[in-house]
């Protein structure tokens, strides 16, 4: 009876060891397409760095010894990414319903359209008072030649007026030119920014996940040490030990650049506020 206890102990340990491999080798893969992803952001200093530092983390050796029983939950969560269903710890959104970045991402691509119109309609103003201008300079100046004569002189201040108008109207059109173009550099800016919020939001969600294998991990452990006089299990408690203190440096430095991609996106949307709230149009 006792060594049928043991067994079945035995047995419980190694299905809970396999449900757990099974969670760490979608967490590997999650890892290495969340790598290829920041990858891809080129020119972006923080994931360049995120993206170094995970592919630092080597899961070659785990990756291989687990190939074989992990195809069947490759193969599965394949078939459920097909479906439209959640897969490999990500939620795939149908094609249907766009998310809320795209529509944000539309909206502003219309507002940064409706703006770099308003330049050009900025731009031919500027350009008709421009030709006005000089020809009223050249008429004063025709009219100066005529002489001091009292008429030419009325015409030619009602002209000098008319060019003063004309000036300032041209010192306004200039500004609010001005004005909309930095607004419209911002906002093609802020579309840039919103890639580094994408990637804050699934480095939140990856470190979730890496919390809950460092729990799992934990409890496992625990049971491993409660179970004496088994060779083959001390030394699965202290390879899981070993594991938990690798986790937990890994989860610091994960947390380290969250914290940095937050504070570098916070310090985004609030220049970006700044310098399209200050300034009108």
């Amino acid at each position: 009876m006792r060594r049928r206890r043991e067994i079945s102990k035995d047995l419980r340990l190694a299905k809970e060891i396999n449900a757990l491999c099974m969670c760490l080798t979608a967490i590997v893969d999650d890892i290495e397409f969340f790598a290829d992803e920041l990858d891809m952001l080129a020119g972006k200093h923080v994931p360049y760095k995120m993206a170094e530092f995970t592919k630092q983390r080597s899961f070659a050796n785990f990756s291989r010894f687990m190939l074989a029983s992990f195809w069947s939950f490759v193969r599965s969560a394949i078939v459920a990414w097909v479906d439209g269903e959640s897969g490999l710890g990500y939620v795939v959104v149908p094609m249907s319903k766009p998310s809320f970045l795209l529509a944000t991402i539309q909206r502003d691509d219309e507002e940064i359209g409706e703006d770099l119109a308003r330049v050009r309609e900025y731009k031919g103003v500027v350009f008709g008072l421009n030709i006005a201008m000089r020809r009223k300079e050249e008429c004063i100046g025709e009219l100066k030649a005529l002489g001091d004569r009292k008429d030419v002189i009325k015409t030619m201040r009602f002209i000098e007026r008319l060019q003063q108008n004309d000036m300032e109207k041209l010192d306004r059109s200039l500004l609010l030119m001005r004005v909309i173009e930095v607004k419209t550099r911002e906002k093609s800016r802020y579309l840039e920014w919103e890639e580094d919020r994408n990637i804050a939001i699934k480095l939140n969600r990856l470190l979730e996940e890496m919390l809950i294998i460092c729990e799992k991990r934990r409890n496992l452990t625990d049971k491993l040490r409660s179970i004496r006089g088994i060779v083959v299990v001390q030394k699965a408690a202290k390879f899981m030990a070993d594991i938990i203190r690798k986790d937990n440096v890994w989860v610091a430095q994960l947390r380290e650049v969250q914290s940095q991609m937050e504070f570098k996106a916070l310090e985004k949307e609030l220049h970006v506020q700044k310098i399209t709230g200050n300034i009108p149009y």
